[in-house]
């Protein structure tokens, strides 16, 4: 069942074509599913914006704006970025499906570390510091884990598996194997990605939030050890990736989906999760074809008005980076007692806020992973782990590929990678096809 089907079917139902509706199900071979987000007329007039909003601004090109001429410098003649050479750390002889990185408590020793996970059921804690393996742990899940991340500042981290489920373990030593907590099924299929978020006001109020194969962005809460679902928000399509922010105390959610240019914007309040906002990704140029938003990276975590969203997206044969402005959000005029139907029919859609639209020349394909990350202080560059084995440095002010690093991977494919700060330096981490992990810095 198609998202075209399923809106059709909910468009007949709601409009009482009963006997329309039962001849289309037959035809299409399912059973009409409830729509509780998006209707086809929403999607229809979203349309009839779009259409008027290019017929407004015709002329305008969105990398050719004067208004952006200033906004992305050029590398400064101290940026020691040409000297970046990898070292390559370890042979994995196994897959790396995610990295992450956070700071881990172990007998009153904070650790610098990576969490990696891996297709052979392993999961490496990496001392940054040292270039050490701390930790390897086999069958944390039955299956394949998908992501684990640390929890900053504790002993604590969390693992999920390509089962829905979300394990929290702890670290007593450096030599014991990791303590399960709990465990809860998180989503009713594989889990896409996590993000946790510690409350401002509340350094021990711990969130996690999450999507999911089963379309689900769900609000969870750690309380003394135990992981409670508080809220979930139905998708359309299952999302593709997730982001988030802090603003005014309050966490900010980023997320996109399949079959969707939009940016979609949430917060959480009062135990529920509200969409706020969605934001037009089609207004920028080389969207006539369509394409699907595959990975996200914030300028910075805490969200001002100068925060930039990046955004890598589908496009074949290779991807484009969307740089878009993030308008204002008016968190205090969330009406908290609407209903879910009342919140979705009032979340506005704002347009023209793509301030860059660039060729990575990274190529890629149907399968690929779209990986981007800012560059660490910086708003002018993106780093892009690509399919031909090389790792990109993108400048926004002219658009060119200041760095083409080839050594690492020799053409294999990267499917990971992370940069970091060690020692108030930028360094990165790439793990490829090639089942190596490789360490980038500056001589």
């Amino acid at each position: 069942m198609s998202t075209t089907e399923l809106l059709i079917a909910d468009y007949l139902k709601r409009h009482g074509l009963t006997s329309t509706l039962k001849q289309f199900e037959n035809e299409a071979g399912f059973t009409h599913q409830d729509v509780n987000y998006e209707t086809l007329e929403t999607i229809v007039q979203d349309k009839i914006k779009f259409i008027e909003h290019h017929e407004i601004t015709p002329q305008k090109k969105v990398n050719d704006l004067v208004e952006n001429a200033n906004l992305f410098s050029k590398l400064s003649l101290d940026d020691d970025v040409h000297s970046i050479n990898p070292k390559e750390l370890t042979d994995f002889k196994a897959l790396v499906i995610h990295i992450s990185q956070g700071e881990l408590i172990i007998q009153s020793e904070k650790y610098n570390v990576l969490i990696i996970t891996s297709n052979d059921k392993s999961t490496i804690i990496w001392d940054i510091s040292n270039s050490k393996i701390l930790f390897k742990f086999f069958g944390l899940h039955p299956s394949v884990g998908k992501c684990a991340y640390p929890i900053n500042n504790s002993n604590k981290f969390i693992s999920c598996g390509m089962d829905g489920k979300a394990k929290l373990f702890k670290l007593e030593s450096l030599v014991d194997e990791p303590i399960l907590i709990n465990e809860v099924q998180l989503h009713r299929r594989l889990i896409t990605d996590i993000k946790i978020w510690k409350n401002p006001n509340n350094q021990d109020e711990l969130y996690i939030f999450s999507i999911g194969w089963d379309g689900f962005l769900n609000a969870s809460i750690i309380n003394n050890d135990e992981i409670i679902l508080k809220s979930q928000f139905k998708l359309l399509s299952n999302p593709t990736t997730l982001a988030i922010g802090t603003k005014d105390q309050n966490p900010i959610i980023f997320i996109t989906r399949l079959d969707s240019t939009q940016l979609f914007t949430f917060t959480y309040k009062n135990d529920r999760l509200w969409e706020i906002l969605r934001i037009s990704l089609n207004d920028a140029e080389f969207s006539s074809h369509g394409f699907t938003p595959m990975s996200i990276s914030l300028s910075n975590d805490i969200i001002t008005n100068d925060t930039l969203i990046a955004i890598g997206t589908s496009h074949i044969p290779y991807m484009r980076i969307i740089i878009t402005k993030i308008p204002e959000l008016e968190l205090g005029n969330i009406d908290l007692n609407q209903s879910l139907e009342q919140q979705l029919s009032s979340v506005p859609i704002t347009r023209g806020q793509i301030l860059g639209n660039y060729n990575s020349l990274a190529p890629q394909d149907k399968f690929s992973q779209s990986l981007i990350n800012w560059k660490l202080n910086s708003k002018s560059n993106i780093w892009i782990g690509s399919d031909d084995g090389c790792l990109k440095l993108l400048n926004l002010h002219n658009g060119e590929i200041l760095l083409n690093l080839s050594k690492g991977h020799n053409g294999n494919r990267i499917k990971s990678f992370i940069n970091v700060l060690e020692n108030d330096k930028e360094v990165l981490f790439t793990s490829g096809i090639d089942k190596k992990l490789n360490y980038w810095s500056s001589s």
